[in-house]
């Protein structure tokens, strides 16, 4: 199998396309992995994945593709190339095409709309950005929206921050657009995404699920395992590595959310890049083995459902443990909310907290019943967030469900009184279980109760 890529690199830098710097080595791997041709001189891959950390210089990359891409009208079946630029943000992908525009003006002279072939025809207007060679070929920016590439025929279409771009920009809109075309390729180039990436995520399982399949994964990042603030762990996600970039990951490490941190600069996959708790304060609390609650121990079960009727319940109580006093929460789930309330029920909980819709539907004792709400999280979050962070809180390390709901919810202000309540609209993933953790765990700590506390020894 051989490649482009030699020929790519080569054209990128004896053109000056980036200007007075050249390729870097990633680069240039990227291009020869990402161009391979079959037997018979074809493109390997149709779908090319490239993930790294944040300013890594993948905006120099996709220029050099782009230009390289807009000028092989002849080797791909003497087609004009129309080359098709997403991004999430406007401004940088107005940037990125500001920079090629300019080395076109250089490079054919300045041409305002249509303007006679020889010189580059450049349109910018009203934010929509249109860069046109002599020969047809053009570089078109377009909004991530369900119209992006609509009418157009796209030879290359390119991706910027896939993570944040919702699957049907690309699977209903941009796809269709290559259907006719020789040899398209679709890049979607990216740091890591979160539990609502989509896009992004199914394309990337289905690179690591047929590695021969026609999806090609570029992705350098740090193992999930591995210490966030490890300076060992950073250079996994940075091909481009030098004193420089430590000092700048130094200072970000000390004024960025771990989460976030995570997610742009180690390339790992986050639940939500602003959530609520961190990975490393949860885990903290996780345990092998979780003790039953005693009958001294009855649980406060919160019970929420899902937007399909999904029904989920978190049971809390207090548990000593080694001479220390804990928290314990345990996650649980059914068929059918009749079949949950059974399941509650068993465990004879001193108190019950549900929703006012799901509160008429409750067949226990009604004096165990307290009705639970956004003011509820309001009030209980800041000490929900102390147990969590302290460890008072203690939960089975196996429950997977339970660390999706809580690592994927997002904490927003409230405009009435600035307290933080946790948001079903701004977390990208379900967080039912976030909630019901909460409110159980919360009643379980609330003053009027004797609160766990650490001891030492």
């Amino acid at each position: 199998m051989g490649s482009l890529g030699g020929e790519a690199v080569e054209w990128v830098n004896v053109n000056g396309v980036l200007g007075d710097s050249v390729l870097r080595p990633w680069q240039e791997y990227v291009l020869e992995r990402a161009l391979e041709v079959r037997a018979d001189g074809s493109l390997r891959w149709p779908v090319v994945i490239v993930s790294t950390a944040r300013q890594q210089g993948k905006s120099y990359l996709l220029r050099a593709l782009a230009l390289w891409r807009m000028h092989q009208a002849e080797r791909f079946g003497g087609e004009p190339q129309t080359v098709l630029h997403v991004s999430n943000k406007a401004v940088q992908a107005a940037e990125v095409w500001r920079s090629a525009a300019r080395w076109a003006t250089e490079r054919y002279g300045l041409g305002q709309g249509m303007r006679p072939d020889g010189q580059a025809r450049l349109l910018s207007n009203m934010g929509q950005q249109t860069l046109t060679i002599p020969d047809g070929s053009r570089w078109l920016v377009s909004a991530a929206s369900q119209n992006a590439g609509v009418g157009y025929s796209v030879s290359l279409a390119v991706v910027d921050e896939a993570w944040s771009i919702a699957a049907p920009v690309v699977n209903s809109a941009i796809r269709p657009t290559m259907a006719a075309r020789v040899e398209p390729q679709l890049w979607l180039i990216s740091t890591a995404g979160d539990s609502g990436s989509d896009l992004l995520r199914s394309y990337r399982e289905a690179a690591l699920r047929d590695p021969a399949g026609e999806v090609l994964l570029l992705e350098w990042s740090a193992p999930p395992e591995a210490a966030w603030d490890d300076p060992g762990t950073w250079r996994w996600a940075s091909p481009e590595w030098d004193d420089r970039r430590e000092r700048f990951l130094r200072t970000q490490a000390q004024t960025v959310p771990e989460s976030a941190f995570r997610q742009e600069m180690l390339n790992a996959w986050a639940f939500a890049v602003d959530g609520w708790m961190s990975g490393s304060a949860w885990k903290g609390c996780s345990v092998v083995r979780l003790a039953r609650p005693r009958r001294k121990d009855a649980p406060v079960v919160a019970i929420g459902t899902e937007r399909d009727g999904t029904p989920w319940a978190v049971a809390a109580w207090r548990w000593t443990v080694r001479g220390r006093e804990r928290v314990a929460v345990e996650s649980m789930t059914a068929s059918n909310l009749d079949r949950l309330w059974e399941k509650v029920n068993g465990l004879g909980p001193v108190q019950v907290l549900t929703p006012d819709t799901l509160a008429a539907h409750y067949p226990g004792d009604p004096r165990r019943l307290q009705i639970a709400s956004a003011a509820t999280i309001r009030k209980y979050l800041p000490a929900v967030e102390r147990a969590i962070r302290d460890r008072v809180l203690a939960y089975r390390a196996g429950d997977e469900v339970l660390t999706t709901h809580v690592l994927s919810a997002v904490a927003v202000t409230s405009r009435s009184d600035s307290s933080l309540s946790l948001s079903d609209a701004a977390s990208p993933g379900p967080i039912t279980l976030a909630r019901c953790l909460v409110w159980a765990v919360g009643e379980v700590l609330r003053p009027s109760s004797p609160r766990p506390v650490v001891v030492a020894g």
